[in-house]
């Protein structure tokens, strides 16, 4: 009888332990993708509705009731600004773009500060330093009005010398309220106010973007993610599919041999 062979997925015993690493890692940066997604898109709501509301006075406010970085106030405050102690904070998003948030002292009523955000502006060339705006702004007295929340922080803390004497504008890496404190030396309120999109003397406030990719984009990466576990299943699967012979070659059918 001539050879039978039949494929059978015969995996070896360290290939179920590489292809369960790679299943495993795939997976897990898909569902890292949908809950950094899911993060954004309740920021933005929660950010929407809060817009919808009547402002609060600032001055009625204490930073002890400074919200969380995932949620803010809405705010009026009156007071004026200082054109000539302004910061930049540097590495700051506006969907693909990188460039600087304008940070600009505004002195209240009572002599305390609290810093405004007053938009985005982009860097001067994609992998050199400097800026392309003008950054003045009158210091006559105004009513300004925005969503109070905490300083922009990063994922990953690194160490940063935010207090370091240099000229104004200052570029700074996500300063902390000590910062604010140490660079101002006076009484900083904590967390910042961004701008009204509508507000005069702010530049780019499309607070939507300024969470970097929206979140359709990380759904879009967390498609791409569960799409290469699957490849990856599929290969493990066609990989160790190998060639076995099924010959029957009992004694019982040996009269039939030739």
């Amino acid at each position: 009888m001539p050879p039978q062979w039949v494929r059978r997925f015969k995996p070896r015993g360290w290939s179920w332990w590489l292809a369960g690493a790679g299943v495993a890692v795939f997976f897990g940066l898909g569902v890292w993708q949908i809950e950094r997604g899911q993060q954004k898109a309740d920021y933005l709501a929660r950010r929407a509705a809060a817009l919808k509301l009547a402002p609060l006075s600032f001055a009625s406010l204490s930073d002890a009731q400074l919200p969380d970085a995932a949620n803010a106030i809405r705010v009026q405050a009156r007071g004026h600004f200082l054109a000539d102690q302004q910061l930049l904070l540097e590495g700051m998003p506006y969907g693909d773009r990188s460039g600087y948030d304008v940070l600009t002292p505004f002195v209240l009523e009572d002599g305390t500060r609290v810093m405004v955000n007053r938009g985005w502006i982009p860097r001067h060339s994609e992998f050199g330093g400097g800026y392309v705006a003008n950054l003045d702004v009158t210091a006559d007295t105004r009513e300004i009005a925005g969503l109070w929340r905490a300083l922009p922080a990063p994922g990953i803390r690194l160490a940063a010398d935010n207090c370091t004497g240099q000229a104004w504008p200052r570029y700074v890496s996500y300063p902390t309220d000590a910062d604010l404190s140490c660079l101002y030396g006076t009484t900083v309120h904590h967390g910042e106010i961004e701008l009204d999109a509508g507000a005069p003397d702010g530049f780019v406030r499309d607070w939507s973007l300024a969470v970097g990719f929206p979140p359709a984009r990380h759904y879009a990466y967390a498609a791409q993610w569960f799409m290469f576990a699957l490849l990856a299943i599929y290969l493990f699967y066609r990989m160790n599919l190998r060639w076995v012979d099924v010959t029957d070659h009992s004694p019982d059918d040996a009269h039939l041999r030739p």
